[in-house]
């Protein structure tokens, strides 16, 4: 987030990302075939404006099998009117 200005661009227009977003956890993950390799980052983030997030969490992009569907995670989050 240092090195992106549109976090700090947000936040002077009003918008949370902390509490809607589990901020210890990275958004990638590696396909069938074997692209993108590690160090995964977070590159998924939901924002949001005037509501009421919790319960963030990331979900493992994968089948039942176990096998990746995507190199994007899953974003979870309650939200409600403040």
């Amino acid at each position: 987030m240092a090195y992106e200005p549109m976090f700090e661009l947000l936040r002077t227009r009003g918008y949370d990302w902390q509490t809607c977003n589990d901020m210890n956890a990275v958004t990638q993950r590696t396909r069938p075939d074997g692209t993108p390799t590690p160090p995964f980052g977070k590159i998924d983030w939901l924002f949001a404006r005037g509501l009421r997030c919790s319960d963030a969490a990331v979900i493992p992009a994968v089948d039942r099998a176990g096998v990746a569907v995507s190199d994007h995670e899953v974003l979870v989050v309650s939200i409600a009117h403040r």
